[in-house]
C-alpha cells in the first residue's frame, strides 16, 4: 500500500474520558462534569437547583482518566473529619 492509501487507515483512539463544561442559564454558574460517556448531561445545577435542562454545554474529549483530572495536580488544602 502506498502512503496515501494507509493515511485513511489510521485509527482514532477513543478518548479515556470527557470533560463536560456547563453553564446554567438560570443563575449563570459555570461548572464541569467528568464522564466516560460523551452524552452525559447535568441533572440539575449545583448552585440554584434548576432541573429544566437549561444549560449551555461544551464537551471536550480527553486522553486522561477522570482520576487524573480530579484532583489532578491540585494541592490538598483541607480535609473535613466527621464529628
Amino acid at each position: 500500500m502506498s502512503q496515501s492509501e494507509t493515511e485513511g487507515l489510521v485509527s482514532k483512539k477513543k478518548p479515556a474520558s470527557y470533560v463536560i463544561k456547563c453553564k446554567c442559564m438560570r443563575c449563570g454558574l459555570h461548572f464541569a462534569g467528568y464522564s466516560w460517556d460523551w452524552d452525559w448531561r447535568p441533572a440539575c445545577c449545583p448552585e440554584c437547583g434548576q432541573q429544566e435542562g437549561a444549560f449551555v454545554i461544551w464537551r471536550e474529549p480527553s486522553e486522561q482518566q477522570i482520576f487524573e483530572h480530579v484532583p489532578g495536580r491540585a494541592e490538598l488544602t483541607d480535609m473535613g473529619l466527621p464529628a
